[in-house]
C-alpha cells in the first residue's frame, strides 16, 4: 500500500499549483549522497530523488545535487550548514522539507516493515537535535497527505 501511496502522490503533484522537477541528480551523485550518510536509501528516497529538484506550491524539497553542495536545497549542503553552525542532527536523518517551525526528515533509525524510514518533524539546535513528532508515515503517505491537502486548499 505505501509504495502505491508514493505513486499516487506523484502523479497528484503534476496537478498542483508550482510543481516542477529540476533534473540535478545522476548516478554518481546517488552514490555520492550514500557514501556521505554512510547507508543506502530507501526505494521510494532514491526513487524520489533519483527524479530531481522537486517543488510544489510553496514546498521546496531537499534534492541531491551533483558537486554543488552549497545550500540548504541540496541534502550534503543543508547537513553540512547544520554541522558549520554547531547545530546537531542525529545520525539516520536524512532532510526532505525545510519548514519554519521544523523541519521533516526522514528518519532510518525507525522503518516501516516494508524497509522504508518513517517522517519525523524535527529541529535541528546547537543543545539537541528537538523531535516535535515522530510518525508512522513512510515518504509516500506523507507526500499523499501534503498534496491532498495542498489540493484541498487549492479549491477555496
Amino acid at each position: 500500500m505505501s509504495y502505491e501511496n508514493f505513486e499516487k502522490a506523484l502523479e497528484l503533484a503534476k496537478t498542483l499549483p508550482d510543481y516542477k522537477i529540476y533534473d540535478c541528480c545522476s548516478d554518481k551523485a546517488m552514490d555520492e549522497l550514500e557514501d556521505y550518510l554512510g547507508f543506502e536509501l530507501s526505494k521510494q528516497h532514491y526513487e524520489f530523488l533519483r527524479k530531481g529538484h522537486f517543488t510544489v506550491w510553496v514546498y521546496d524539497f531537499t534534492a541531491n545535487y551533483e558537486d554543488i553542495h552549497r545550500s540548504s536545497a541540496d541534502i550534503i549542503g543543508f547537513l553540512e550548514l547544520d554541522k558549520k553552525y554547531a547545530l546537531k542532527v542525529d545520525k539516520g536523518f536524512v532532510p526532505i522539507i525545510e519548514e519554519d517551525e521544523w523541519h521533516n526528515y526522514l528518519n532510518y533509525n525507525k522503518l516501516t516493515k516494508e524497509g522504508e524510514p518513517t517522517v519525523v518533524y524535527a529541529m535541528p539546535s546547537p543543545d539537541e537535535f528537538i523531535i516535535f513528532e515522530q510518525t508512522n508515515q513512510d515518504l509516500g503517505d506523507f507526500l499523499l497527505e501534503l498534496f491532498s491537502e495542498i489540493k484541498e486548499w487549492d479549491k477555496e
